[in-house]
C-alpha cells in the first residue's frame, strides 16, 4: 500500500519543523539545534533518494541548509565553515539564499524546474520557475528588514514562496502538465 502523497509532503519538511520547534520550545542553542536538525535533513534526503521519491525544492532547499549548517558544526570541515559562516551571518534569511541557488541549479538541469511540476509546456515551467527565482529574491529582502523576528524573517516569506509556488503550478499546469 502506497503511502499518501501528504505524509509524504510532511515528512520533507520535519527538520525545519524540528528546527522550530526547538528554537521555540526548549533551551538548546543554535549549534545543537542545527546538528539536530541537519541530521534529520541528511536521513530524509538520503530515505527519499533511496525510496526514490520526488522531493519538493522547497523542501529540498531547507534541508540543503540545514545540512550545510549541522555538518559545518558536526566536522569542522575548513571549506564548509565559510559557507556555514555566511549563512549564519544571514541567519534566517540564509535558507533564501541557498532557496536560490537550488532554484537555479533546478531551473537550468531539470524540466520540471523549481516548480517541480512534471510534463509542463518547458517554456511555461520555465517561465514559472523564474518568477519564483524572483520571488525568492524578495523573501530574502523581507527576511533581512525583519532579521532576527523569526514569524516576520522566516516563516512568513517562506509561506509566501509555497503560496507562489502553488500559483505560478497552477498556472503552467494549464498548459497540458501533469502533477506529482
Amino acid at each position: 500500500m502506497p503511502i499518501p502523497r501528504t505524509i509524504v509532503e510532511v515528512a520533507e519538511f520535519i527538520p525545519i519543523i524540528t528546527f522550530g520547534y526547538l528554537g521555540s520550545s526548549t533551551a538548546l542553542d543554535i549549534h545543537s539545534r542545527l546538528v539536530i536538525s541537519g541530521s534529520l535533513a541528511l536521513i530524509v534526503l538520503v530515505a527519499f533518494h533511496l525510496m526514490k521519491w520526488p522531493i519538493n525544492s522547497l523542501a529540498l532547499s531547507t534541508n540543503f541548509f540545514l545540512l550545510i549548517e549541522g555538518m559545518a558544526f558536526i566536522t569542522k570541515i575548513a571549506y564548509i565553515a565559510p559557507v556555514a559562516a555566511v549563512l549564519l551571518f544571514f541567519r534566517e534569511s540564509a535558507v533564501f539564499v541557498v532557496t536560490f541557488f537550488v532554484g537555479i541549479v533546478r531551473t537550468v538541469t531539470s524540466p520540471k524546474g523549481l516548480l517541480d511540476l512534471e510534463g509542463g509546456e518547458p517554456s511555461a515551467v520555465r517561465r514559472g520557475s523564474l518568477y519564483m527565482l524572483l520571488g525568492t529574491c524578495v523573501a530574502f529582502g523581507i527576511s533581512m528588514v525583519f532579521r532576527g523576528q523569526l514569524a516576520l524573517s522566516a516563516a512568513l516569506p517562506f509561506f509566501g514562496l509555497v503560496v507562489l509556488r502553488r500559483v505560478f503550478r497552477d498556472i503552467a499546469s494549464r498548459t497540458g502538465a501533469t502533477r506529482e
